[in-house]
């Protein structure tokens, strides 16, 4: 039950002080805090636990009675990543290696390329740099794997290898906890959740999986166990990292969804967790989407422009066969992202569609309103009859929002839907005249509408899309506020028949990337058609994720950071780490840990 909640527990960019009491676990901190002697006055120590190939959404879900009480004293993720800067296609054991003992990413070691070409002598492990800087320091590697051992922690003061076999390796950390006080620093890894997954799926669906999970859960009880049990236990001050640096399988075919980013990689999807019996229980979700997660970025045309007269500019399509852009008698979806400029004042001005505002006039329009919002109008090819939405949520703030349109007609009902910034503002339907259909005969235009009545009108139009289809809200939900081209993925994209990006940069139209049915610039009056550069961030768009985005949770660069900050050592800026530290509270101990 523990593992599903929590998921309203803020999110830190930054170093994040969080405050929650969990009194039911035992406190191993209860004499240095009940004496209020600070918790620096002992000695500072790391267990380091590799659990190679443990899926995070999986492990959450297995049974792991150690790793669930563990929780309730760690800061603590099922939502980690590998390395967010592998392409979809390439992760491997050896990134996820050199990511968790290096503290940078992938793209600096090149530690799974030819390994002769590696750059670990510029990014060696967190083992080498305290050698270095503390040669005094004893630092074991206890680990299953020969290669892990070879590679990465042969600078380690003792390092040993146990050819796989899991068994042999937890009793040999056993017996070292049990009789080295000396030790500063205990590496140790597992192999047989990755084994087993490679043979049978890294799935929770796999029994063999989950099996293999819930065993390693059971090592590493084992492990604590003898932890606590060291002679001087009182007398230190364990950090114990449990983390396993990749989850699935190192080959994937399949093209991501929309939206999809290395949060949704299986093989990156990790789980990393700092414990400290002293520690507040700190779990740390993936944010939801990824609205404001980057910047969304381009060179557009402003459109402006009176009805009345004078200088602005709009676009025009202007196509042989006017009827395309209609629903018809079947449906239509329109979908595109604005910023209004937060000095418009516009009412009743039409701002994109094939007709004018409202009564007997024929096609469908978006427009403002009184609300400083929009309103979709829709009325048939004879303009008998007429439906309207209107939206109060205020658009005039200078931020891009994604409004979408859906229009279609069963029988004798015309029905519409609009959502704007992904929600659904309204739906509605009438009962029109027996044939009629919807749509004019104007043509398709972006911006004012010179020939209608209205209020000047000041905004920027970009990723306009029209599909021949009513897009479910689901879709419009998963896809409306992604940027661009949608991918090949996209369920109805072969009902697409109009995309314009309208960030072409530069030349006299915005181009129609799916027909050719290019809109023309078309200024009025001393209007001159002016590209400008944009870089916003909306928290209404849903833009490639920038890099800060995959920093909002603990993620395998981040290990060899806190080890550093837990023991003390000074994280010079040249050696220009990829991780962050994390800090929890405590729950008896007001001193923090750093």
């Amino acid at each position: 039950m523990r593992k599903n909640l929590g998921l309203g527990f803020g999110i830190a960019l930054l170093s994040v002080l969080f405050f929650a009491c969990n009194q039911d676990y035992p406190n191993l901190l209860q004499n240095v805090g009940n004496d209020s002697i600070s918790v620096h006055g002992n000695t500072p120590k790391v267990l380091y636990i590799m659990v190679t190939g443990a899926n995070g959404l999986v492990t959450q879900d297995a049974n792991t009675p150690t790793l669930d009480d563990m929780a309730k004293h760690s800061i603590y993720t099922y939502n980690g990543v590998g390395d967010y800067r592998k392409a979809f296609d390439t992760f491997s054991v050896t990134n996820a290696w050199a990511n968790m003992l290096t503290g940078v990413s992938q793209a600096k070691t090149n530690a799974d390329t030819i390994w002769s070409e590696n750059k670990l002598d510029q990014y060696p492990t967190f083992i080498s740099r305290l050698k270095k800087s503390n040669p005094d320091w004893k630092t074991t590697a206890l680990v299953s794997s020969d290669a892990l051992k070879d590679k990465f922690l042969s600078d380690a003061s003792v390092a040993k290898s146990f050819a796989q076999d899991d068994k042999a390796t937890v009793d040999a950390v056993i017996s070292e906890l049990e009789t080295d006080q000396e030790v500063k620093v205990l590496v140790t890894q597992l192999s047989g959740v990755e084994q087993v997954g490679e043979q049978y799926g890294y799935t929770s669906n796999t029994p063999q999986y989950v099996n293999a999970i819930e065993k390693a859960d059971a090592q590493i009880g084992k492990i604590i166990d003898a932890l606590r049990s060291r002679e001087n236990y009182n007398h230190e001050k364990w950090l114990v990292v449990v983390a396993s640096g990749k989850g699935g399988s190192q080959i994937l075919s399949t093209t991501p969804d929309a939206g999809a980013t290395a949060y949704d990689d299986v093989r990156r999807n990790t789980f990393v967790m700092f414990y400290n019996p002293g520690f507040q229980d700190f779990y740390v979700p993936k944010p939801a989407n990824t609205s404001g997660a980057g910047p969304f970025k381009g060179k557009t045309v402003e459109l402006s422009g009176n009805p009345d007269g004078g200088d602005g500019i709009n676009a025009i399509v202007d196509v042989p066969n006017d009827t395309i852009y209609n629903p018809g008698d079947g449906a239509m979806t329109i979908e595109l992202k604005v910023k209004f400029d937060k000095n418009n004042t516009s009412s009743n001005a039409p701002f994109i569609g094939k007709g004018q505002r409202s009564g007997s006039n024929p096609g469908w329009i978006l427009r403002t309103n009184g609300n400083k919002s929009v309103t979709a109008y829709v009325a048939d090819a004879a303009g008998t009859k007429h439906i309207s939405i209107n939206s109060s949520v205020e658009l005039f703030d200078n931020n891009w929002h994604t409004i979408a349109l859906s229009i279609w007609k069963i029988g004798g009902n015309v029905n519409m839907k609009l959502f704007v910034d992904n929600v659904k503002i309204g739906y509605k339907y009438e009962t029109f005249p027996d044939g009629s259909k919807i749509g004019s005969t104007r043509n398709l235009q972006f911006g004012y509408n010179p020939t209608t009545w209205g209020d000047p009108n000041i905004i920027n139009i970009t990723d306009v899309r029209i599909w021949k289809t009513n897009l479910s809200d689901d879709i419009i939900k998963e896809y409306s506020c992604v940027p661009g081209l949608p991918p090949s993925t996209h369920p109805n994209i072969n009902k697409l028949i109009g995309f314009w990006p309208c960030r072409d940069g530069s030349g006299k139209v915005f181009k129609d990337l799916i027909q050719g049915n290019d809109a023309q610039l078309n200024p009025q009056g001393s209007a001159k058609i002016e590209w400008q550069s944009f870089n916003d961030v909306s928290m209404n768009v849903c833009p490639a994720p920038a890099p800060a985005y995959y920093r909002m949770v603990p993620n395998s660069v981040d290990i060899p950071y806190e080890i550093f900050q837990w023991l003390g050592v000074n994280v010079p800026t040249e050696w220009n780490l990829d991780g962050k530290a994390w800090v929890a509270g405590y729950t008896d101990v007001t001193n923090p840990i750093y």
